[in-house]
């Protein structure tokens, strides 16, 4: 379920509010977005602060959220939301997308990517150059990455990489392949070297 909240009254107002910066910021009815009212994005004293614009209620715990903007400015929400449990014998979670259809904030699109059954699991988004979101994730010391090929996630792939890792970094090379950089206690610092878009070949 996806909750628009009161938006400007005008369109010019509207036109105006989506050129600012979005955050995305966990509460207790779940994931708020909010436009940042300067480039800082911070909250009084300091700044101007966040006005809320949309709340999407997860009934379950999350880690995160993550944020990117698509096409027109609507936002997309990344979170892992736990669904039962808080340790390594009872964790149950899941890798959520919601996307905003469009950048009014009308309607939503949510979809799980993958489920985990690790406590200790990371995570990091990034849009590439095409406009596609890549999510790429740790779990059980192995390393998945994620390829949208739509503006809401509504259909996706996803490949184990084989390589092993505690942690990782998402960005992009020149040519527009995902590279990630991983950590691990047993290998240390390494970077995985996307031959294509989707990360099918590896160096």
């Amino acid at each position: 379920m996806f909750v628009p909240l009161p938006g400007p009254a005008s369109n010019r107002r509207t036109r105006r509010s989506q050129r600012r910066s979005k955050t995305a910021s966990r509460t207790d009815q779940g994931i708020l977005i909010g436009e940042c009212a300067e480039p800082d994005c911070l909250p009084p004293p300091e700044g101007s602060g966040i006005t809320p614009v949309a709340s999407i209620p997860i009934e379950e715990a999350v880690r995160g959220p993550g944020l990117v903007l698509g096409a027109g400015g609507a936002p997309t929400t990344v979170v892992e939301v736990n669904a039962s449990g808080s340790d390594a014998e009872t964790y149950l979670g899941a890798i959520v997308v919601a996307a905003c259809v469009d950048a009014a904030r009308s309607d939503v699109e949510v979809t799980e990517l993958a489920h985990t059954s690790d406590p200790y699991m990371q995570w990091s988004m990034a849009a590439g150059p095409d406009g596609r979101l890549r999510i790429a994730w740790t779990a059980q010391d192995a390393l998945f990455l994620a390829t949208c090929h739509d503006s809401a996630c509504s259909q996706f792939s996803v490949v184990d990489t084989g390589h092993p890792a505690d942690d990782v970094a998402l960005a992009f090379d020149p040519t527009g392949a995902p590279t990630l950089a991983t950590t691990s206690q047993e290998r240390g610092l390494e970077l995985v070297l996307c031959g294509d878009d989707t990360c099918q070949n590896r160096n």
